[in-house]
């Protein structure tokens, strides 16, 4: 008997998949399949090649018209997207359920592991691998070669004109088949209740959301003027020196040219040179390139480009996208929009303006700066459809919330089920003074809540000091010492914690099989080392996991404090180095985006389990709603977003689904923050 079948699709469109989507790639007209090689459980693979015979082709397809299930990586993004768009279409296949899909893309993710195809093969060993000769071959083949002045294709390349393109096109077809199944077997199957999550994500992302077409144009429009205007503004300042505000390397070097070096004009390095005293030429320079990067047209173009034919952008979420299990965003990168600094009000009144016949120079009559105005409403150009309004969900301080919870620190969590003001808590501890006395117009508090958001991973003057230029905070290095060392001694249970999930860690690497746990307890996070793998089980049961943990040594001096050591040993001099032990293991790295070894701390790890849990907190909130009928459109972090039918949810039930927890959080203080409206908003 059949268990699953693997398969693998190459194709041709006049669409551009990475501008436009798979989505609307798979519904373009001129998107159509070169091959599909396919196999069932470990028998032969087979291809399956338009207009030529495939005996094995019927077995597959019954397979599959039987409710078999059907593997392949990022199946769930591009494969039944074409099966069921294109195939159903041209060959009169039967159409594919999302339940019939295996996706060995999230499997790769939920353990650690890269998304890619070829990188997860490498990191696994596997003794074979992607064909990187074939998939550039894939990529020629895979669109136009030319296109005349109406953008109609005259040629492309085909069997006809290119066999041996296609030849090799066949072989590395059936070569990512063999490899997604050999990655198939190395890998864990997403538990139940994450695979059901896996499939809500999928139906959110087909889903998606409707963009403000008409708006979009209009800013766009504004944004280009804009744009240009400080362009020919930064030319005048710099003697044409510097063509555009963009061009950083031109900029960079104007500056050395005029007594003033720079490590980059990158956006925190410019607030702390305009904090200078400086020549005026340069501050004017730095401030036109600060104007100037308020917002640009990319993500408003982005929104054009993948807006389907019904104005919805789809395929915003990657599932597991990070470490800790939370979602990546694709396409607009809903996770890095610009948070307003003006009232809802005055970006109502923006997109109202953006309707009149010359909106550029009334908004900037209005709101000066034109791209800033426009920043400000990026997340308003989604919108529900015709007699629909967004209602909106964010929970509140979730963070701070469940590092108490995991810890244990009963003081902070007692705030939390009774007045939630914990920036005030914080500053007062800070301060040595009443919680009451602390205002929310009093500047301590805004020491308190800088405090609250730097200093519990870990995190110490440095950490406390980049933050707080953020909210206007400024401090020496002593205050912010004073403010660290106050707010550890104010949360000792979240220090321990810090400690216990290193230990555990430690005590798990070392003794492979045995297990050992962190937390308050009930609420443990438990560290256990199976094969390749440590994994973290959380209060939920949802395990994070760290590839080929090891344990290794570095040399540091003996006053870096800062991770785990040897015995202290005071005869030695301080210039002598000393052991350091730390946990390193294998994941992509963030920055490279390249396959690596990377270490990790106590603070880290907290950082991690904390974000897991609150992702858990999430994802249960998306999996209640789905089930109850409300449709979520869009989810960032710790906030949801409900595509509702007129006064159907109101902010008080959104409110109470969002914090009705599952039994493993019962005792964890949720409160969430909901809102209505006609347009996204923060």
């Amino acid at each position: 008997m059949t268990h699953h079948a693997h398969i693998d699709f190459e194709t041709y469109s006049e669409c551009d998949l990475l501008k436009e989507g798979s989505d609307k790639y798979a519904t373009h007209p001129s998107t159509s399949v070169h091959c599909m090689a396919f196999c069932l459980d470990d028998g032969d693979i087979h291809i399956f090649i338009p207009g030529q015979s495939c005996p094995e082709l019927s077995k597959l397809l019954n397979f599959a018209k039987d409710g078999g299930k059907v593997f392949g990586h990022n199946a769930g993004g591009f494969e039944i997207l074409i099966w069921n768009n294109v195939c159903v279409r041209l060959f009169g296949w039967s159409p594919l359920s999302i339940d019939q899909i295996g996706d060995t893309m999230p499997m790769c993710y939920a353990m650690g592991l890269p998304g890619s195809l070829d990188q997860a093969s490498q990191a696994l060993g596997l003794n074979v691998s992607k064909d990187m000769t074939g998939n550039r071959i894939m990529k020629q083949v895979a669109k136009p070669r030319k296109k005349d002045e109406n953008g109609v294709t005259i040629l492309r390349y085909t069997p006809e004109n290119a066999p041996e393109k296609f030849d090799s096109l066949y072989k590395y077809c059936i070569n990512d088949v063999e490899v997604e199944r050999q990655l198939y077997k190395r890998l864990l199957n997403l538990s139940k209740k994450e695979q059901e999550l896996w499939q809500f994500d999928w139906v959110i992302n087909r889903r998606g959301v409707q963009v403000d077409v008409q708006s979009i144009k209009a800013a766009i429009d504004i944004v280009e003027r804009a744009k240009n205007f400080f362009d020919s503004q930064m030319r005048q300042v710099t003697e044409g020196a510097v063509s555009t505000c963009t061009a950083t390397g031109q900029l960079t070097d104007w500056l050395k040219w005029q007594g003033l070096t720079v490590p980059s004009v990158a956006k925190s390095d410019v607030l702390n040179l305009l904090e200078l005293d400086i020549p005026e030429q340069c501050r004017n320079a730095l401030l036109l390139r600060q104007k100037a990067s308020k917002t640009s047209t990319a993500k408003l173009k982005a929104m054009l480009a993948g807006a389907c034919d019904d104005a919805r952008i789809r395929g915003l979420f990657q599932y597991h996208g990070s470490h800790t299990g939370r979602w990546a965003g694709r396409r607009i990168q809903l996770q890095n929009l610009v948070r307003p600094k003006i009232e809802q009000f005055e970006i109502e009144h923006i997109f109202e303006l953006l309707t009149q016949e010359n909106p550029y120079n009334v908004i900037d009559t209005f709101y000066g700066n034109p791209m800033e105005a426009i920043s400000n409403c990026v997340r308003g150009f989604l919108i529900p459809k015709e007699g629909y309004e967004f209602v909106g969900g964010d929970f509140s301080s979730v963070e701070s919330r469940t590092l108490a919870w995991l810890a244990g620190e009963e003081d902070k969590l007692e705030v939390f089920r009774g007045t939630g003001k914990i920036y005030e808590h914080a500053a007062a501890g800070i301060y040595n003074v009443s919680p009451e006395e602390i205002t929310k117009a009093d500047s301590r508090r805004q020491v308190g809540k800088v405090a609250e958001l730097a200093l519990g991973f870990g995190g110490g003057v440095g950490a406390f000091k980049q933050m707080a230029k953020g909210y206007g905070v400024s401090v020496s290095d002593d205050e912010a010492e004073i403010i660290k060392k106050s707010w550890r001694s104010g949360n000792p249970a979240i220090v321990q914690f810090w400690r216990e999930l290193e230990d555990a860690a430690f005590m798990a690497i070392e003794s492979p099989g045995s297990k050992h746990k962190a937390g308050a307890e009930g609420r443990h996070c438990t560290f256990m080392v199976n094969g390749s793998f440590l994994f973290c089980k959380l209060p939920s049961g949802r395990v994070l996991c760290y590839p080929y943990p090891k344990i290794v040594k570095l040399s540091v001096s003996w006053n870096d404090t800062t991770k785990r050591f040897e015995d202290y040993d005071p005869s030695k001099h301080e210039s002598e180095p000393k052991t350091r032990y730390q946990i390193a293991y294998s994941g992509v790295n963030q920055y490279t985006r390249k396959w690596e070894q990377l270490k990790t701390y106590c603070g880290k790890l907290c950082e991690n389990v904390t974000q897991a849990v609150s992702r858990c907190l999430l994802s249960d909130a998306i999996l209640r709603l789905e089930k109850a009928g409300h449709k979520v459109v869009a989810h960032v972090h710790d906030e949801v977003l409900i595509e509702s039918f007129k006064e159907s949810l109101t902010e008080a039930q959104l409110e109470h689904m969002m914090c009705d927890s599952e039994p493993w959080a019962k005792d964890l203080p949720v409160d969430a923050e909901a809102w209505t409206g006609r347009r996204y908003q923060k």
